[in-house]
């Protein structure tokens, strides 16, 4: 079998492979990242695609990314060859162009920053669709099979089965993630925007599922904060009222540390500006989730 579309909006393009082994009924539990072991130039994704494309080449991805392209070369029901078995079972792969022995100021230059973005954009939307919270995995969660981001580095150290350091101890691991995190963060903004400027004329079903899209980002954003029933930042978007009380707390903490002697005491100036603005838009995003709320009768 082979694949027609891209799964993912930030594919620029297709390049299907045979070099897979189809499981439409297994679900991807990991966002794996590898490095092609090239140059960082234009074009690298679509050459090392067009390998993979060859039954020669013997192994896969299922996308790769350069500085100005996302080519998908795998369906996301099927395993790419590229983390021997285990890794294979249960990834979704992402080759970038770059090396594994890339320091962090190579990292650091114009093409890797351009890949970094188009990966961590392809990323989030892996998460999102998948179910995979924004968080890499520890060695002991990745054993256990939990769901996270990890390396082909990780995976060869945890299961033995490749000798694979992609994609390098010079790897930004914290920038990135700080990039899926703000991608999967753009997309709730989108969604909210969507309620703001539509939200009178949508249906139920419309409402429901903005809420449901916004309640699984909430949650891939912050895996480890559980939902409880009747409790209010259950409903709707998961831990989003719990993170916004705790603004709210942490603003006027910052106040009356800022006069002290003097609780509950508004400062003036900037800082004040500041932190009223802060609340402005705490209250705002507040409103506009309650208001999903009630149109859905919750």
């Amino acid at each position: 079998m082979s694949f027609t579309e891209a799964d993912s909006s930030v594919a620029s393009s297709i390049y299907p492979t045979q070099n897979c082994t189809w499981t439409p009924g297994l679900n991807p539990i990991w966002v794996v990242l590898h490095t092609m072991e090239t140059p960082e130039g234009d074009q690298i994704a679509e050459n090392i695609a067009s390998w993979f494309s060859n039954p020669v080449a013997g192994t896969s991805a299922h996308y790769c990314v350069d500085p100005d392209s996302v080519v998908q070369c795998v369906d996301e029901r099927a395993c790419a060859w590229a983390a021997m078995q285990v890794g294979n079972a249960y990834g979704v792969h992402i080759e970038m162009a770059g090396r594994a022995a890339q320091t962090a100021a190579e990292w650091a230059d114009g093409p890797s920053q351009a890949i970094l973005a188009r990966t961590a954009a392809l990323t989030a939307d892996i998460c999102r669709r998948h179910n995979i919270p924004a968080r890499y995995l520890t060695d002991q969660q990745l054993a256990n099979g939990e769901k996270g981001i990890t390396t082909h580095a990780q995976i060869s150290r945890v299961f033995k089965q490749s000798d694979h350091t992609d994609p390098g101890e010079g790897f930004p691991s914290q920038q990135f993630l700080g990039l899926v995190q703000r991608a999967l963060g753009a997309a709730a903004v989108q969604s909210v925007a969507q309620v703001v400027t539509e939200g009178e004329e949508m249906s139920k079903e419309m409402l429901e599922a903005i809420n449901l899209n916004l309640t699984r980002i909430v949650n891939l954003l912050s895996p480890g904060v559980p939902g409880q029933i009747g409790v209010r930042h259950a409903t709707p978007a998961g831990a989003v009222f719990q993170r916004l009380d705790n603004i709210s707390t942490q603003v006027q903490e910052l106040k009356d540390a800022a006069t002290p002697g003097r609780a509950n005491v508004k400062t003036q100036g900037s800082l004040d500006a500041r932190l009223s603005s802060i609340e402005e838009n705490q209250t705002t995003l507040i409103n506009i989730l309650t208001t999903i709320a009630e149109k859905k009768g919750i």
